[in-house]
């Protein structure tokens, strides 16, 4: 009972400290007025220093596969970007992104995948499903999906896709989410 009534005195905090940044009315008035950018944020100056960037296509959409010039690995890291499912790539992924880069000498591939409201979730996974084959065709890496926010979602769910269909499934995945983290705890209550 003690741990519920921390979790939910936790949960007061951070939304009053919400309510005084007017966070939480700025968010809700970006998403009733779709106010967040489509665009993608510009790739880092230091990306083309540090590392062989190529953009292709996948259903019309981009994706950038970034390699380091200068370390090797054997994984492939499909990096999924948040943003509520209406927010494109920001500067502060693509820095994510860079550090992945930068700790793990992996391959990163973001690809810009189709967002809502102008996209349904079925999109989204067909442009997952064409981009996976593509690079399961492509590299006999270790495949490592990272997710953050509701990419983090999104590689899960996908996995489960993949899981469900017998598929080749990943061979690592990340998550950076808060929704998984609340479907932890809940799991943790109902046991």
């Amino acid at each position: 009972m003690l741990k519920k009534c921390q979790e939910t005195l936790k949960s007061k905090i951070l939304q009053h400290f919400l309510g005084v940044f007017r966070f939480k009315n700025l968010t809700e008035f970006k998403m009733i007025n779709n106010g967040f950018k489509k665009s993608l944020a510009k790739l880092k100056r230091s990306f083309y220093r540090n590392c062989e960037v190529f953009t292709y296509g996948i259903l019309n959409r981009p994706v950038w596969e970034i390699k380091p010039k200068s370390c090797n690995s054997d994984l492939l890291i499909l990096f999924l970007h948040g943003g509520a499912y209406i927010a494109n790539m920001t500067k502060m992924r693509w820095n994510l992104a860079e550090k992945l880069l930068i700790k793990t000498c992996a391959i990163v591939i973001v690809p810009d995948y189709p967002l809502a409201p102008e996209n349904a979730w079925k999109d989204t996974y067909a442009f997952l499903d064409e981009l996976y084959l593509s690079l399961l065709r492509r590299y006999s890496k270790k495949i490592v999906f990272i997710g953050d926010s509701a990419g983090g979602e999104l590689a899960l769910g996908f996995a489960q896709k993949l899981k469900n269909e017998k598929r080749r499934l990943p061979d690592h995945i990340v998550l950076f989410s808060s929704s998984v983290l609340y479907i932890v705890i809940l799991k943790n209550y109902v046991q």
